[in-house]
């Protein structure tokens, strides 16, 4: 899951919430403004717009090909996020709201927490989802449990952030939500690298149909021949690379001892296929842009030979009208050398386009959807 969050635009909101704020000076002595004291009154419409502009609010992306990078956010880094967040406001809350709204104002911070891990959860389930169909089996997953185990584990995030605990993270919410004790996932490192490979694997499956669509569209002419075609797709292959590298990381990270054998024998089990999939397609993709890269090269050389052929015949014409027979035989062989040099480019060429030719075919006919 490709996350991009607006902290600017949320960052503003929260700053503007406070800055607007009414501040009354309570000290008697207004002279004296070394020791006077304030209380921060919060209008109710300001708070209202400020969970209404969406407090956990992010900017999916569209295009999972143009952004992912190595450094991708997932689900695991949101959660946390949205636990930092949540302590952050309920921090302002408590120093600066008066105390007769306080509980107000956390039972709409807590209404808006829970609304954003709610369709987090649910987002994470579609993908699973997505998985089962691709397998044309159900899952050995209990997606009920799952769903309760994926808010407890942003909750206690959330109260790891409030609780502003020092231990590693890893171990507050283990023992906070017993992973020791559960039969599916043995730890939460087991638990939020699971979902950062059903993450990546669902933006693969994006990634490699949209590459698949842009490879079969254009001809290897149309894509060198645009600057923003081959620049795409050139980007998009790197993207996959490097998704493909850091899916292939996060299964050597996860012991089999943290997990359950209903989660070894279902989910990582369809998760595995999936992976062989895309890197069968990522494979040949790979292939088909440096033969791309090859391609237009050679390209390159066929029209400067072309062009340097094109200069030698003008002179050719020149020599004949002059009937210079010795410029004419220097000028004939000059021809011929350049004839001989685009012939054999046109050759290598000619080779190229029948490999990816063949790789296209290939591509064309393969499905990481299935």
């Amino acid at each position: 899951m490709q996350i991009q969050n607006n902290y600017h635009s949320i960052n503003n909101i929260q700053n503007n919430l406070f800055k607007n704020a009414h501040i009354v000076n309570t000290n008697s002595n207004q002279n004296d403004n070394n020791h006077s004291s304030a209380t921060l009154e919060l209008s109710q419409h300001s708070m209202d717009k400020y969970f209404e502009k969406g407090i956990f609010g992010n900017n999916r992306s569209k295009d999972f090909i143009l952004n992912v990078s190595a450094d991708n956010t997932y689900s695991s880094d949101l959660v946390k996020e949205y636990g930092q967040k949540y302590a952050e406001v309920y921090e302002k809350i408590m120093a600066n709201v008066d105390d007769n709204k306080k509980g107000e104002y956390i039972e709409k911070l807590d209404a808006a927490f829970e609304e954003a891990i709610s369709k987090e959860s649910q987002d994470m389930l579609s993908k699973i989802n997505k998985l089962s169909d691709s397998n044309n089996k159900e899952l050995a997953f209990d997606k009920d449990a799952f769903n309760k185990l994926f808010k407890d584990v942003a909750h206690a995030v959330k109260d790891y952030y409030v609780d502003n605990a020092r231990e590693p993270i890893s171990n507050y919410i283990d023992t906070k939500v017993g992973f020791s004790n559960r039969s599916d996932f043995k730890t939460y490192n087991a638990f939020s690298t699971v979902m950062d490979i059903v993450d990546i694997t669902d933006d693969l499956m994006n990634k490699m149909n949209t590459q698949k669509y842009m490879l079969t569209k254009y001809s290897p002419d149309e894509i060198i021949n645009s600057k923003d075609i081959y620049k795409s797709i050139m980007s998009r292959s790197e993207v996959a690379s490097n998704a493909m590298e850091k899916l292939g990381k996060l299964y050597d990270s996860i012991s089999e001892d943290e997990l359950g054998d209903t989660i070894k024998n279902g989910l990582m089990k369809a998760l595995k296929q999936k992976e062989h999939k895309l890197n069968d397609m990522n494979g040949k993709m790979q292939r088909y842009t440096e033969y791309l890269e090859e391609y237009k090269k050679i390209q390159e050389k066929i029209q400067k030979a072309t062009a340097k052929r094109d200069k030698l015949s003008v002179k050719l014409d020149k020599a004949n009208e002059a009937k210079n027979q010795d410029l004419i035989k220097m000028y004939l062989k000059s021809v011929a050398t350049q004839d001989n040099e685009i012939a054999n480019l046109k050759a290598k060429s000619a080779e190229i386009e029948a490999k990816m030719a063949g790789l296209l075919k290939d591509i064309n006919d393969m499905d990481v959807s299935e």
